[in-house]
Parts: structure tokens; sequence; C-alpha cells
């Protein structure tokens, strides 16, 4: 949330990396969700992010996990990692 959470992820010195164990990270947001970091911050904040992607996940409920694991976005970045 700009003003109250995205300032206190300010650099120090440099971006941050991603975390320990993470292989590729690729952030999914909605693009209505007012406590998401802004479009573009996350990777402004953090190092070796990947993709920085929004979607419309749903207008109300788009911090559940089955909202987000039922929207294109996440399915397509999911499916490239699928065996077939």
């Amino acid at each position: 949330m700009p003003g109250i959470i995205f300032d206190r992820l300010a650099p120090h010195g440099s971006p941050r990396g991603i975390p320990p164990g993470v292989r590729r990270w690729i952030n999914v947001t909605d693009h209505g969700d007012i406590i998401a970091i802004p479009a573009g911050g996350i990777r402004a904040r953090f190092a070796g992010v990947a993709a920085d992607l929004t979607d419309a996940i749903d207008a109300f409920r788009y911090h559940r996990v089955t909202e987000y694991l039922s929207c294109r976005t996440v399915g397509g970045v999911l499916s490239a990692h699928l065996d077939p």
C-alpha cells in the first residue's frame, strides 16, 4: 500500500534479492488491489524479479489463493513449467 507498506520496502543501498530457494520470481497482482505494490514497483525494490504481471483476479476476493490459481495469468505462467 503506497505510503504505508511500499515505502518500507525502499532499497538499502541496492535492491534486495529474491528470497533464498526461489529460482524464478514472477509477481502477479490484481490491478485493483490497493494493498499490492504498484505496477512495476516490485522490480524497483527487489533484484531478480523475472516478471511483474497484473490481471483481473476478482473484484472483491483478490487476496484468496483460489482466485489467483484460477486466473489466466497465473495459469499461463504455471503451465509453462508443467511436464506434458
